[in-house]
């Protein structure tokens, strides 16, 4: 079962020290993907173009 966004944020913030940078703009886009197959739209995020590990790990949360 895919986690929702506030339990994504918190184990990221339990897993790192320093603020997380996901948004819920950007889990929004992920959760789409993910349905959809396709992900061009994340790919043009912040997260992913600044905070790979961050969205790396979130996905795996996620899962």
């Amino acid at each position: 079962m895919m986690k929702c966004y506030q339990e994504m944020k918190y184990q990221l913030k339990s897993l790192r020290v320093g603020a997380t940078h996901v948004t819920k703009k950007e889990y929004g886009l992920i959760t789409e993907a993910r349905e959809t197959a396709c992900w061009d739209r994340v790919f043009e995020t912040t997260l992913y173009q600044k905070y790979g590990s961050e969205y790396c790990t979130g996905l795996m949360i996620i899962e």
